[in-house]
């Protein structure tokens, strides 16, 4: 998750007030993507990797919203 962050903070260009906090009930400890099955199954592989997927979403959140006081 901090990674995500970190991708954020850059290209907002500011950093988040982050709070950092003990586990909590029920919380997922880690988790993991394996798309070899979707990729069969229609025949698609992803090919954005993370930073620029990130990167791109701002980018276009922005540009929608351009006209907005956010």
């Amino acid at each position: 998750m901090i990674d995500y962050i970190e991708q954020i903070e850059l290209c907002l260009g500011m950093k988040a007030n982050k709070k950092f906090m003990d586990i909590q009930p029920r919380e997922v400890y880690a988790t993991f993507l394996d798309y070899k099955a979707l990729e069969e199954w229609i025949n698609f592989k992803p090919s954005t990797i993370f930073k620029d997927g990130i990167t791109r979403l701002i980018e276009w959140y922005r540009n929608y919203h351009k006209n907005e006081n956010i």
